[in-house]
């Protein structure tokens, strides 16, 4: 089946697009810095493209309204915001230690700007839920695993002092 250029772009782009950045992640499911620099570098690239074709594309009308424009801030690849919305997305994947069940917020202003935080000359932004390391399940889990971890310890170490 032979494919024309055109197809083959569009097959490239989604390929590029949609390829999981946790497949470089080695087998051992320890993280080197590279591959988390790596992981970020492509989330961000992915965002820029996202941005581009909603500035370059069909919503190029609707980008020049009232609203907060879409961004990366160097975590997450923020959607547009509506004046005065809390905005909130998905913990990024792409950032290895984050809980990914939780979401992040940011705030769209009345004025159709990323509220910010004036010390830091930055957009404010709420990363609080995607800190969260245990949720309640994996504490229970956790907590089994060491009560059955003494256990053994115990009952190894009353063994060999009885031998």
């Amino acid at each position: 089946m032979k494919m024309s250029g055109r197809a083959v772009k569009l097959f490239v782009t989604v390929w590029v697009i949609l390829s999981p950045v946790w497949a470089v992640v080695d087998s051992d499911d320890v993280i080197t810095l590279d591959e988390q620099i790596y992981m970020v570098t492509q989330a961000q690239r992915n965002c820029q493209m996202g941005i581009n074709a909603q500035i370059f594309g069909k919503q190029r009308d609707l980008m020049n309204g009232l609203g907060c424009p879409p961004e990366w801030d160097g975590l997450i690849c923020w959607p547009r915001g509506a004046p005065n919305q809390l905005v909130s997305v998905p913990c990024p994947k792409h950032i290895y230690d984050f809980n990914h069940q939780g979401l992040a917020h940011r705030r769209c202003g009345e004025s159709g700007t990323w509220i910010q935080v004036p010390e830091l000359n930055r957009a404010w932004a709420n990363y609080s839920e995607c800190l969260m390391f245990n949720s309640p399940g994996k504490k229970l889990q956790d907590q089994n695993v060491f009560e059955r971890l003494r256990v053994i310890y115990t009952v190894g170490y009353s063994a060999s002092l009885a031998a």
